[in-house]
């Protein structure tokens, strides 16, 4: 019985790891995709508006973290998803 209980908070954390790994890379190539803007500024006081941890928490509860953040960084994400996957060979 705790074994199984182990197991469990194992696979629990592993879990936890892997969306804070996912959470820390999305936010990094949202930073890398702001900054290339010409108006980074107004979409860095919207990727500040939201939090890591509400980005964290979307990852965690398995919905869609980019529906947090306005349409111009939806859209930038969206194009930036288009050009990786039609250079990719």
């Amino acid at each position: 019985m705790i074994t199984a209980v182990y197991i469990i908070i194992v696979i629990i954390l592993a879990f936890f790891i892997l969306m804070l790994e996912r959470t820390g890379k999305q936010r990094i190539r949202l930073t890398h995709l702001i900054y290339e803007q010409h108006e980074w500024k107004e979409y860095r006081k919207e990727m500040i508006r939201i939090s890591y941890d509400k980005h964290l928490w979307h990852n965690l509860t398995f919905r869609n973290p980019w529906k947090l953040y306005n349409w111009h960084i939806q859209t930038l994400i969206t194009l930036d998803d288009a050009c990786n996957l039609t250079t990719k060979k």
